[in-house]
């Protein structure tokens, strides 16, 4: 899996400027006119963005400076446009915020997932300043609160979705009996006493099953294995492990009952194969007389469940079976007669009303599909813990039809309709109820406290057992950063999916990727006021921390700490003009002698000068990867990259050939555009994979080119992938895609960002 880093940019604007407009500054003077006479409000702050903003300038005026004057580095206001990893962010002229793009961690308006285009941020208003980085925006306001949503790692923590653990296939934990089981890549299966909810996996205690394991199942007492022949071998997980050299292992024992096993379901104090040929055995980790043994090994005890017709099988409280006529039988843990032994078989029970069922899923309930897509429930309680049952009746559940899959928790059903729509219901209620937001799924799975479904885009929806539905109650999050680029992530019909034990996993490229999620995550506020900004001016967001400047020139850290966010002065760059989007180099800030100081060291305690900036700077922007680039007195660009060692040297700034007249610059990841004095646009870049620069998307370097296309600008915003801008009659305009290189590299209008 490719994971694309994005860069970080400063972005500046400036308005309402007196006097006669210039192209250039003119040979000679030492302040470019551009910057003298603004009226500049008193409480204006300095623009600086984070993990991918970039930035502005719109100058209207030039006034005569003398040739004696000294370099001053100005402080432009804030700036009101703001590009992230795929998402961007303006002020409108009301101050309110519309953001629009990918919105995996909740970046674009504070809930992830798909938004059907710009959205509103809840509850930020009066917006004077914004700023944007990798899942993150923040907004300054003009009461002086910094105010953030999304994934916002250096504010605050929160539940979501994980990298996953690509070595393992698939995960299974006992909820009762802290014991869970994995299988690798190899077919090798690995257990640990306390291995439930994707907790320890320690290799030391695996299952010594000569053949590679195709399919487990695990409860409280058992554990059974399963090959790709159908040999089954299980072991009780109170059984004493062995010891060879430094390993340990349990040795399961072969169960010859369950030869022939298609398919391995826990549940009921049991475990239950459904054979190839439709009959269903089940084992009992309990200790047995001789007699009761049957063909299972000493311990074990193998029942046979007078069923030979199963299709589908499933198992919770009881286990159920849809056969293969269209009816259903179910059956609990049988019951020891007076001797004190088993009986010799499982009767199921009939499940009366329901035909042609197609699907089946079991908790403490049981739910079933039949071939029109009609959903039918029976209650299987009384069958839990050996319970006598004569007869089950089913009811059809109103509201749903179409429907294609079906899963169970607690006394709920959900069922996915063949559009995507998932419908819950709960016994009592009328009739079944969509689940809001959730229009596009391709697989459902009941998770150990709520439901969860796989949609098209790479999105999980998750939300708790409860009907109706409220949509606050839905959290959604991306599993698109960890889904190969090559999986087709509007086709995402077959991709598995299941639960383990507080894990939710999906199959890729014929692996398991899991990941801890919590639905109490839906409950978070959308918007956060980040706590502790004495005064702020201007913001720049950066890998793991956000930095503000104050209107005293103090600039402050914030960063995760041990789990708690922690702020720290920084002393070395004390009474800075403006602060550059930190990167994984450490931040840049301008100083008030032009002179650009940069902090690097994992500990942020070494500051350096970058060289060759000598002539003065007037305005800076930052990216990842160390990149930085200055706009000059003289209306030239220079750019630099930092070492990646943290205690190399500072870089010497270098000159941008044929780039003049500029106003401000805006640094993405391997791209870098210009505002310049006429209003045009320009960029360039190690490459233009994403038509981030403006012409037909290529992997080669590109000098720097006009962009063609674009009304007179007023202010710009580079991100990863894309770059934007304002123009002067106050419309959004942005290029270059990472879904569509091909055809994205041309400038068009946002449309709808005033309409919200």
């Amino acid at each position: 899996m490719v994971f694309v880093l994005a860069a970080a940019v400063l972005v500046l604007s400036v308005a309402g400027c007196r006097g006669k407009q210039s192209a250039a500054p003119a040979p000679g003077r030492t302040v470019p006119g551009e910057w003298i006479g603004l009226d500049v409000p008193a409480d204006a702050s300095t623009p600086a963005i984070g993990d991918t903003l970039a930035v502005v300038v719109a100058p209207d005026a030039a006034v005569e400076v003398t040739a004696e004057a000294d370099p001053v580095a100005v402080t432009p206001p804030p700036a009101t446009l703001a590009v992230g990893e795929g998402h961007a962010c303006w002020i409108r002229p009301d101050r309110r915020v519309v953001c629009w793009g990918e919105n995996d961690a909740g970046q674009v308006d504070g809930r992830p997932g798909p938004t059907g285009g710009p959205r509103v941020v809840p509850g930020v208003v009066d917006a004077v300043e914004i700023a944007a980085g990798g899942g993150c925006s923040c907004a300054r306001t003009g009461d002086g609160r910094v105010v953030c949503w999304g994934r916002c790692d250096a504010m605050r923590r929160e539940d979501r979705p994980g990298y996953g653990d690509r070595r393992y296939n698939r995960w299974w934990g006992s909820t009762a009996g802290g014991f869970g089981c994995s299988i690798a890549s190899a077919g090798r299966i690995y257990c640990s006493r306390d291995g439930t909810a994707g907790s320890t996996r320690r290799e030391s205690e695996f299952v010594d099953f000569a053949a590679p394991v195709a399919d487990a199942a695990v409860t409280a007492e058992l554990v059974c294995v399963r090959d790709a022949q159908g040999a089954v071998a299980c072991l009780g997980t109170a059984d004493r492990a062995e010891r060879t050299g430094g390993e340990r292992f349990w040795l399961p024992h072969p169960v010859e009952g369950l030869a022939g096993a298609a398919r391995l379901v826990p549940g009921a104090g049991m475990i239950c194969a459904l054979k190839a040929t439709g009959k269903v055995s089940c084992v009992l980790p309990r200790p047995v007389t001789t007699r009761d043994a049957g063909p299972g090994s000493p311990g074990l005890a193998v029942l046979d469940v007078m069923l030979d017709d199963a299709a589908e099988l499933a198992g919770r409280v009881a286990f159920c079976a849809a056969r293969r006529g269209g009816a259903a039988a179910c059956w609990g843990e049988p019951v020891a007669p007076a001797d004190g032994g088993l009986p010799g078989r499982i009767d199921p029970v009939a499940v009366a009303g329901a035909t042609g069922l197609t699907a089946i899923a079991v908790d403490e309930i049981a739910c079933g599909l039949d071939d029109a897509g009609i959903l039918y429930c029976w209650d299987v309680a009384e069958l839990a813990g050996g319970g006598r049952v004569r007869s089950l009746g089913s009811l059809g559940v109103t509201g749903i039809a179409g429907g294609v899959q079906v899963a169970v928790r607690s006394d709920v059903a959900c069922v996915r309709d063949t559009s995507g729509i998932v419908y819950c219901r709960r016994p009592g209620d009328a009739a079944a109820l969509p689940v809001p937001l959730v229009t596009d799924a391709v697989n459902i799975v009941a998770a150990h406290d709520g439901f969860c479904a796989l949609r098209r885009g790479g999105w999980l929806s998750c939300w708790p057992a409860d009907n109706p539905v409220a949509e606050s109650d839905v959290f959604t999050a991306s599993f698109a950063r960890q889904l190969s680029y090559d999986v087709d992530r509007d086709r995402l019909d077959g991709v598995g999916l299941a639960a383990m034990g507080e894990d939710i996993c999906i199959a890729v490229d014929g692996a398991w990727d899991c990941w801890q999620r919590t639905l109490d995550a839906a409950h978070r506020p959308e918007t956060a006021v980040v706590a502790g900004v004495p005064d702020p001016a201007q913001l720049a967001i950066g890998d793991g921390s956000l930095y503000a400047l104050s209107r005293a020139g103090a600039v402050i850290r914030w960063s995760d700490a041990g789990g708690r966010v922690k702020a720290t002065p920084v002393e070395e760059l004390a009474g800075a003009v403006a602060v550059a989007p930190p990167t994984d180099r450490g931040p840049c800030a301008l100083m008030p002698d032009g002179a650009v100081a940069c902090m690097t060291g994992e500990d942020i305690e070494i500051r350096g000068a970058i060289r060759g900036l000598e002539s003065g700077v007037v305005t800076l922007a930052g990216g990842r990867h160390g990149r930085g680039c200055a706009v000059m007195r003289d209306g030239t660009a220079r750019c630099w990259v930092r070492d990646p060692e943290f205690h190399a040297p500072m870089p010497t700034a270098t000159p941008v050939a044929g780039v003049d007249g500029v106003l401000a610059l805006a640094v993405g990841e391997t791209h870098v555009c210009a505002l310049l004095a006429g209003s045009d646009v320009i960029c360039w870049g190690d490459d233009n994979h994403h038509g981030q620069l403006g012409r037909p998307s290529s992997d080669r370097p590109a000098a720097p080119a006009l962009v063609a296309g674009l009304p007179p600008v007023a202010e710009i915003a580079a991100g990863w992938f894309s770059t934007c801008a304002i123009t002067k009659s106050g419309e959004v305009w942005c290029w270059g895609s990472r879904d569509d290189p091909e055809n994205g590299w041309r400038p068009r209008r946002i449309e709808g960002l005033l309409e919200l």
